[in-house]
């Protein structure tokens, strides 16, 4: 998906925009969206997701499963009181800036080139960390589709769930995910539609110095298995080592990583 994040809209200029907007979703709209991400959760038997439901333009969740005390320690309650304070308060404060500079951004520009009408279709996911009611940061997986303004075409309600997965995330880098959710005869049928790797610590983004040197020898057009025998390795630790760089880049194949190598004079 190209320009992403074009029209930076960053999630705090949507609640204040959204804050402004008249419409309101149909009541049956949010009870077809809770039921497919329902479906969704029947998925992952192995966890209790927490299911919500946030209206934007007045700042606050309409609903909140009380699966998040298990998954922090807090009950419901205490978001639901004070509208979107305490979820802004407990964030993690650089996963906050990625989310709210980055992966709300990319969520919007995607919204913007899409049809209004075909919006309810996708799935926007990412991970974060937040602090639990012991002062100890949680690992979640946020899923969530929206409900868009038909005159902007940005979000006026959010309606996902959150998954724990503190035992299974031990990095800070957040994967955000957009996915196209289309019904199946036995179980939704899902779309990648695009996959971006954000860094709220930057030097988790920069190339090692090994990195460096294999895409050295990758950009003067050697095969992996080249690569590996002038560097005294196996293949498998360049492919490795190239997968790496992918993600740290952002780019989906060698020919992009080169390219955005030289942009930005790595070699």
């Amino acid at each position: 998906m190209r320009n992403r994040n074009a029209l930076n809209i960053t999630y705090m200029g949507n609640l204040q925009q959204a804050s402004y907007a008249s419409e309101v979703a149909d009541t049956a709209d949010i009870q077809n969206l809770l039921a497919q991400f329902k479906g969704l959760g029947r998925l992952m038997q192995h966890t209790t997701p927490m299911f919500y439901v946030i209206d934007y333009s007045a700042q606050q969740y309409l609903m909140m499963t009380n699966a998040i005390q298990n998954i922090a320690g807090y009950h419901a309650r205490d978001f639901l009181e004070s509208r979107l304070e305490k979820t802004i308060d407990v964030y993690h404060k650089d996963d906050f800036r990625i989310y709210n500079q980055q992966i709300f951004a990319g969520n919007a520009s995607f919204l913007k080139q899409t049809p209004q009408q075909d919006h309810h279709q996708y799935v926007f996911s990412y991970n974060f960390r937040f602090l639990r009611q012991d002062k100890k940061f949680a690992h979640v997986l946020q899923r969530n589709s929206y409900i868009t303004s038909k005159e902007t075409g940005l979000p006026l309600y959010s309606l996902g769930m959150i998954v724990d997965i503190t035992d299974f995330k031990a990095d800070s880098v957040m994967v955000h995910t957009i996915e196209r959710i289309q019904e199946g005869v036995d179980m939704p049928y899902i779309q990648k539609i695009s996959t971006c790797y954000c860094f709220p610590d930057l030097e988790d983004a920069m190339l090692t110095r090994r990195e460096k040197t294999v895409l050295h020898y990758l950009s003067e057009g050697f095969s992996s298995k080249e690569v590996a025998d002038r560097l005294f390795v196996s293949e498998r630790t360049v492919v490795n080592h190239k997968q790496n760089m992918m993600r740290k880049t952002n780019t989906k194949n060698i020919t992009e990583l080169v390219a955005f190598a030289i942009r930005n004079r790595l070699i």
